[in-house]
């Protein structure tokens, strides 16, 4: 592994940690940084997540890195990326491709004047493209870690139980999607439908015609001051 630094942090030395789950174990190696550089040779290819870190807290600069076998490359300097491998490429360009369809459609909400078609259409290549990525990488550590992350992104249901039955066939009782992950997404559907359909009760209804009293205790109807406004509209 050949990293890029800084000629600032020239004779600190970088630290290799290994990720046990979500949590950091101790370190596998250590490099000192010279003229800029820093190198590690003979780290255990457990294509698995590790982390590459320099400096102390609040002042810490690290990348993400999967240990594969091949010549992995590190930037931490004015970007911070690990590539070089097909994992670390994998997971980059999936990150990126993640933030690019996100902000498109991001960008469409909050454009005025844009129909719902197109924002639609957005949504929709965003989705699939979770659905894909997540299916298609889901033998694969960077692939896990891509489901682990967007998985309450994955749209409709029927979709996020197709991913659970593949992940099932892999290994029963998996963690990525359970049981409990679909009965959720089940369950807000259901209240977003019961909503949707209590709104759609009162549309056409007539509303109760409250009287108030003003500060001045001046007793009015509603229907007074709506047809104030309206004849000042006009």
């Amino acid at each position: 592994m050949d990293g890029i630094l800084n000629n600032d942090y020239n004779g600190k030395y970088v630290r290799l940690f290994r990720f046990q789950g979500d949590t950091l174990v101790t370190s596998i190696d250590s490099a000192k940084v010279e003229k800029g550089e820093f190198y590690f040779e003979g780290i255990p290819y457990v294509n698995d997540f590790a982390i590459v870190t320099i400096g102390k807290y609040p002042y810490i600069k690290s990348v993400e890195v999967i240990l594969q076998e091949g010549n992995i490359k590190v930037y931490m300097d004015t970007a911070f990326v690990a590539y070089g491998t097909h994992l670390n490429d994998l997971h980059n360009s999936l990150n990126s491709e993640v933030k690019r369809l996100n902000n498109k459609w991001y960008n469409l909400l909050k454009r005025a004047g844009t129909i719902n078609v197109e924002r639609g259409k957005a949504h929709d290549e965003y989705q699939k493209f979770i659905y894909n990525a997540t299916i298609e990488n889901r033998l694969n550590v960077v692939g896990r870690r891509f489901i682990a992350d967007h998985k309450s992104e994955i749209w409709p249901l029927e979709n996020l139980i197709k991913l659970y039955d593949q992940l099932e066939i892999l290994q029963k009782n998996n963690f990525l999607v359970t049981q409990n992950d679909i009965e959720t997404l089940s369950d807000f559907i259901k209240r977003n439908e019961e909503y949707a359909e209590k709104q759609a009760k009162t549309i056409h209804t007539q509303y109760v015609d409250f009287e108030l009293q003003d500060i001045l205790g001046v007793k009015k109807r509603m229907s007074e001051d709506l047809e104030n406004a309206l004849s000042k509209e006009e």
